[in-house]
């Protein structure tokens, strides 16, 4: 009997990334098969409000070319992540523990109104419990997208073939990929320099804190105004950031030369993460930095 596919879907404004694991040695996650699509232009536009795939036969066509040949001939579940420009994501602190499920999302769409792309009838929202003090106060951590982008994501890629069992963002399977993987320590900054998605997270005491994401071209000085900008925010609003550690995640070519900018920018030491290469197949550490949140998404499956 073979083992079960777990597959994961990266969804960019211009490209697909998926992976095929499996399960090795110890139950620990080993990379069968990876593929990369380069999507045409005017495909997928990343927005808050409006559907995002304006040509949905050519992205489902897409999808079935780089899934298909990793997938096999029975396996169509599907863990995706979705870009900055697609959804929100917030940490969010509130008096006590809901009572419920629906009492949770209830009451947060009623706190968070003027922060949610859209009306709070026309938005899917899901939380996770990050720590509850001793007084009863929680810290979550929430995800809100518009119905209307969410749900088309969700029929096209059933329209492809598959479903999707798993939806989360790009720079949370990132953490999901690189938390098990290195020792970050207990507060610590974690900076995300792509093609087209810039992101800032922020831990203290191992517990998400600050989240910032942008869909932007990461050209020289949009990226140090935005550096700047988001730095100031974190340090504004949690003090202890500016003892962190700052760690870098970049697909760049010129990754080097980034980490010497953040650095400058933090005005301390970066270190530039180089993910674990765990594949049956030869893949650089180039093609393997691009794959981390595929290989996150594919995980939370596992």
């Amino acid at each position: 009997m073979s083992k079960r596919i777990y597959l994961g879907l990266d969804i960019a404004a211009g490209v697909l990334r998926a992976v095929a694991l499996k399960r090795g040695v110890k139950k620990h996650p080993l990379l069968k098969g990876a593929r990369r699509e380069k999507l045409a232009e005017g495909v997928v536009r990343p927005g808050l409000r409006e559907p995002n795939i304006l040509l949905p036969e050519q992205f489902a066509a897409a999808v079935r070319r780089v899934l298909t040949p990793l997938s096999g001939a029975h396996e169509d579940r599907l863990s995706v992540a979705l870009g900055a420009g697609t959804g929100l994501v917030m940490s969010v602190e509130v008096e006590s523990v809901f009572k419920s499920r629906s009492e949770g999302e209830e009451m947060l769409c009623w706190q968070l109104k003027n922060r949610l792309p859209v009306a709070p009838d026309q938005v899917r929202l899901d939380y996770q419990v990050l720590e509850t003090t001793d007084t009863g106060r929680c810290r979550l951590l929430v995800g809100v997208m518009a119905k209307a982008v969410l749900e088309q994501y969700e029929a096209v890629l059933a329209k492809a073939g598959y479903h999707s069992v798993v939806v989360d963002f790009h720079l949370l399977s990132l953490v999901n990929y690189y938390r098990p993987r290195f020792d970050f320590g207990n507060d610590f900054l974690l900076v995300t320099i792509e093609e087209q998605e810039f992101g800032l997270q922020y831990f203290q005491r191992g517990v998400l804190r600050f989240c910032r994401a942008r869909q932007m071209e990461c050209g020289a000085d949009r990226l140090i105004q935005e550096l700047h900008r988001t730095r100031i925010s974190c340090h504004n609003e949690f003090a202890g950031s500016v003892r962190a550690a700052v760690f870098l995640h970049s697909t760049e070519p010129e990754a080097e030369s980034l980490r010497e900018t953040v650095a400058s920018v933090f005005e301390r030491e970066v270190v530039l993460l180089a993910p674990h290469r765990e594949a049956a197949a030869q893949i650089s550490e180039g093609q393997y930095r691009e794959l981390a949140a595929a290989i996150g998404a594919a995980e939370r499956m596992m």
